[in-house]
């Protein structure tokens, strides 16, 4: 895991009943994106653990960060802005919703407990929709087993646009 551990003020929780995908195996995982757009560009990072739970159930808790945020110094942003360690309340809902719109496109969730108390954010160019799709690439890499883990296929899992 990336140095982007946080501590948490607050935790909040969902849960998804109809995991069609197995049971998650005890590990971590974490994704960094940075998406130059033009003049604009989008960054985040999210990361989590995830451990076996009730059989046909993810319980996915967000911790939601402090105000007081760290410097990231290890990042793949641009030197003219700093990453800051931390998930703010403001992209918690959009992490929820890529986990949702994963499942409603009937990606095989595992079940398991996830908790996502690992991630960044850019002072300018983190928005809600780079964490939807943090969310989304997260979960899908946590449900690809060992042997599709090669740059490639892991390169597979992100989109081909960022809208």
């Amino acid at each position: 895991m990336p140095p982007a551990i946080y501590e948490s003020h607050r935790v909040l929780a969902r849960t998804w009943t109809n995991c069609r995908g197995g049971t998650f195996a005890q590990q971590k995982a974490a994704v960094e994106l940075f998406v130059p757009t033009g003049p604009k560009s989008m960054y985040g990072l999210l990361g989590a653990e995830v451990t076996p739970y009730i059989a046909g159930t993810l319980k996915v808790d967000v911790c939601v960060s402090t105000t007081t945020h760290r410097v990231l110094s290890e990042s793949v942003l641009w030197e003219q802005e700093q990453a800051r360690v931390g998930l703010l309340l403001e992209y918690t809902e959009a992490v929820f919703e890529g986990i949702s719109s994963y499942n409603s496109e009937g990606g095989p969730i595992c079940s398991g407990r996830m908790k996502i108390n690992c991630a960044a954010h850019g002072d300018v160019s983190s928005c809600p929709l780079i964490f939807k799709h943090l969310a989304v690439i997260l979960l899908k890499t946590l449900n690809t087993t060992d042997a599709d883990r090669s740059d490639e296929s892991l390169a597979g899992l992100f989109p081909a646009t960022f809208s």
